[in-house]
């Protein structure tokens, strides 16, 4: 895999002491699987959520919380505002396109006019397949780091392209699209996929 015990894009984020010169070996990849979700999901934002949660003691008696749902909190700190605003000219300007295709190729017009065309719910799962999280962060598509990438899924196998699925590498936004030629097939294609990939975290 030509994989070192760092983040998959941040070469200079460790998963352990020396972790940059430590490659990733059949007899230790069980070790790299556990590593790398916590240090990306656990360890990477324990210092920001204890610092949220010293500030908002500062503010109300933490304890007065507990009449609060998780689904109330998640609404008061992370609205669908960032799902608003999904115009295909926006997304187009949002996302970048790489390896076979360019924002003007047919299959990027054709994703951004089904995004901006799905409910809510399905914004979310889309979100959450590609990202990990159901909610952008504030700036949208834009504020995403690293940046949001589309790129050409190359045929790995003979199946025709309309019976392809996207798949996506979930830790670094990046969405492989086949070359669908129509809005209806790539529709439904997405939608199989970010309701098959539910609740999954892909490195690949």
């Amino acid at each position: 895999l030509s994989l070192t015990f760092t983040v998959p894009g941040y070469d200079g984020v460790e998963l352990c002491p020396g972790g940059g010169d430590k490659e990733v070996l059949i007899d230790n990849v069980d070790e790299y699987v556990e590593l790398l979700p916590r240090v990306v999901l656990s360890d990477s934002v324990l210092p920001a959520l204890r610092a949220m949660r010293e500030g908002l003691s500062k503010v109300l008696p933490l304890s007065s919380l507990c009449v609060i749902c998780p689904e109330e909190l998640q609404t008061m700190f992370a609205s669908d505002e960032s799902l608003s605003d999904w115009s295909p000219t926006a997304l187009l300007q949002a996302f970048k396109f790489e390896h076979g295709y360019t924002s003007s190729s047919p299959v990027a017009r054709l994703l951004a006019n089904v995004l901006s065309s799905l409910p809510i719910q399905s914004k979310r799962k889309f979100v959450s397949f590609c990202t990990g999280c159901p909610r952008l962060p504030v700036g949208g598509f834009r504020a995403l780091k690293p940046g949001f990438t589309v790129v050409k899924k190359e045929e790995s196998t003979k199946a025709p392209v309309e019976l392809q699925l996207p798949s996506v590498m979930t830790c670094a936004n990046y969405l492989k699209l086949p070359e669908y030629k129509s809005e209806e097939v790539l529709r439904e294609r997405l939608l199989v996929a970010i309701s098959e990939g539910e609740g999954s975290f892909h490195l690949s």
